[in-house]
């Protein structure tokens, strides 16, 4: 799992990496799913794939319809 930033925990690094070749490839080596595995679990993997697909998904829709943010929070999560 190369590319990852430089962050401490491991989980955190695994869901990076995880997120990042899913969201860049539509899916993620055995390489990465065997050591997410490892380091995380099936089920949690299970869970951020899942969580990554739904993020995405909103993610589409809104700029699909051009929605904006709420005006009460209107921090951009990207730049």
């Amino acid at each position: 799992m190369s590319g990852a930033l430089n962050l401490p925990d491991a989980r955190e690094r695994t869901c990076f990496a995880v997120s990042s070749e899913l969201l860049a490839n539509k899916r993620v080596s055995d390489e990465t799913y065997a050591a997410a595995e490892k380091t995380m679990g099936l089920e949690s993997l299970v869970a951020l794939v899942a969580l990554t697909g739904s993020f995405s998904m909103t993610c589409l829709t809104a700029t699909t319809f051009a929605i904006d943010p709420p005006t009460e929070n209107p921090t951009p999560l990207a730049g």
